[in-house]
C-alpha cells in the first residue's frame, strides 16, 4: 500500500506523512474533529493512521473522514474554536502527503494556505 493523505480542512494545504517530512512537523502534526464535538491530537503516518499525543493511534481515518465522522486540520492552524462544523471539508492530497517540492511546502505553510482546494491544486502544476 502507497501513501495517501488529504488537504487540511482549514487551510487546503496538504497533510504530509511523518515518515517522509519529519523535518517539517507543523505539515504532519494534525488535530482529528469528530462530528460529536471529541478531538484528538496525533501525528498523520501517510497510510490512514493517527498516533495520537497520548500513545494511541487512530486507524482507518480515511474511512471515518469519507464517512463525514470526523476532519482533519492541521494543528499549527487550529484554534480551540474550530469544530467539525466551523471548518470546511477535507480533500484528497494529490501529492499522497509525500510528492512535495520542500521549498513549496514551506512556501505554502508561511502564507497559511490556500482559500479553496482549486487554488491548491493550482499551486501544486
Amino acid at each position: 500500500m502507497g501513501f495517501s493523505s488529504f488537504t487540511c480542512a482549514k487551510t487546503n494545504l496538504p497533510i504530509l506523512n511523518h515518515t517522509s517530512w519529519g523535518g517539517i512537523p507543523d505539515a504532519y502534526r494534525v488535530v482529528l474533529l469528530f462530528q460529536n464535538g471529541d478531538r484528538v491530537t496525533g501525528e498523520y503516518d501517510g497510510y490512514g493512521r493517527v498516533h495520537t499525543t497520548s500513545g494511541a493511534t487512530v486507524d482507518a481515518v480515511y474511512d471515518i473522514i469519507e464517512k463525514k465522522e470526523a476532519k482533519l486540520v492541521l494543528q499549527k492552524f487550529c484554534t480551540l474554536e474550530d469544530t467539525f462544523t466551523t471548518v470546511g471539508k477535507n480533500h484528497h492530497e494529490p501529492g499522497q502527503g509525500h510528492f512535495h517540492d520542500a521549498t513549496k511546502v514551506r512556501r505554502w505553510y508561511a502564507q497559511g494556505g490556500f482559500k479553496n482546494y482549486s487554488s491548491y491544486k493550482k499551486a501544486m502544476r
